[in-house]
């Protein structure tokens, strides 16, 4: 619960000193941008402080666990004798 708090509060104080950047600049941004695109930019600014969060780059959505044996399946032959099967050969399909 606390990582959350902290997490809001860091996305809400960055977007407001963001939001106040954007809106110190904005006589300077009238020269040279039409009313509708500081509307728009200003439009982001509003979503991102009602939406506070961000995704993370390096978290995942789906995380899967990868084995690390990588030790070759031991098969017992016709005679009972048991024998690895190297992995790379366990891997191939052969069509025919």
């Amino acid at each position: 619960m606390q990582n959350f708090i902290i997490s809001l509060l860091s996305c809400s104080v960055t977007m407001s000193v963001l939001t106040l950047l954007y809106m110190v600049s904005t006589p300077f941004l009238a020269k040279r941008y039409s009313e509708r695109g500081r509307y728009y930019a200003g439009l982001v600014f509003v979503i991102a402080l009602i939406v506070p969060f961000r995704p993370q780059p390096n978290s995942a959505i789906i995380n899967i666990d990868i084995l690390s044996d990588t030790t070759a399946p031991i098969v017992q032959i016709g005679n009972g004798t048991p024998s690895a099967i190297p992995i790379a050969s366990s891997l191939v399909v052969k069509r025919i």
